[in-house]
């Protein structure tokens, strides 16, 4: 099993959006994934579950509940997620204040992830923006984090630093490595916005940056409205689903050694999750 934090400077970015569509497509390519919200907000929830405020989650398993139970199954084999959950419960108790034990009880649900059964693949994390607290711990027991990177004149601004706490990661045992960064929010027309993806490009390694790019484009919004990934938000997928499908294809190439379990995903165009 692999984790792979989805983790940036700042909010805004698309995490979110990367998190759930990536997910769907890796799992519609057969691999077993779950879905792991730690983000306050609980925007995957909020995103695709109803009344998602009922549902315990990540949040409630820092606080000492069995993380086994609180995973949900949704609607695509192979797609499974953990909800955020009640993170006022967390912010009030005596772990919320501990550093050093908050860093511990996200080591010891990392590691019990490795022991469920049946087993995932990978999980996939969405964070909150900033790498400080709770986000600081994930990014410290994750093996990979992938970088959603605003392609605006700010998100350029915001990249040294990201890359610096990748550095320090890199050298702890064992490292957290980059898997990629992905460019998000790219308006074609908009030379701005194209010129901080050449940018990017010149600057860094190109084993560091994914070919695919995510752009800005009012369907998400649709799709979040929906609860559904793009990918299920009409009979025929909008051309933007076809992105996130590029994007597995790329995250499966920088992943070797893992092969994704063979199941039959269903189609029906229904929300993943009541």
């Amino acid at each position: 099993m692999t984790k792979v934090s989805i983790a940036s400077q700042k909010g805004g970015v698309g995490k979110t959006t990367v998190a759930i569509n990536l997910a769907y497509s890796l799992a519609r390519r057969g691999w077993r994934v779950l879905l792991l919200d730690t983000d306050p907000q609980g925007a995957i929830g909020l995103s695709l579950v109803e009344r998602s405020f009922d549902h315990r989650g990540f949040f409630d398993a820092l606080c000492g509940d069995d993380w086994a139970s609180l995973v949900l199954h949704t609607r695509v084999p192979g797609l499974s997620l953990l909800p955020a959950g009640n993170y006022r419960r967390f912010e009030q108790s005596t772990l919320a204040q501990n550093p050093a034990a908050r860093r511990k009880r996200t080591g010891e649900i990392f590691a019990a992830l490795d022991h469920m059964e049946p087993a995932f693949d990978l999980v996939l994390i969405d964070t909150a923006g900033g790498t400080h607290s709770v986000t600081g711990d994930v990014l410290w027991h994750s093996e990979q984090v992938l970088l959603p990177e605003l392609a605006e004149p700010l998100g350029l601004r915001t990249l040294p630093q990201i890359l610096h706490l990748m550095a320090e990661l890199r050298a702890k045992e064992p490292p957290t490595h980059v898997l990629g960064i992905v460019p998000t929010m790219v308006q074609a027309d908009q030379p701005s916005s194209s010129d901080i993806v050449r940018k990017l490009r010149e600057i860094l390694p190109p084993e560091l940056l994914f070919t695919t790019i995510v752009p800005r484009d009012p369907v998400f919004l649709r799709a979040s409205e929906h609860g559904v990934p793009l990918a299920l938000l009409s009979q025929h997928p909008v051309p933007a689903a076809l992105i996130f499908d590029q994007l597995a294809a790329e995250v499966e190439q920088r992943l070797p050694g893992l092969v994704p379990a063979a199941h039959t995903p269903s189609d029906a165009l229904a929300r993943l999750m009541d």
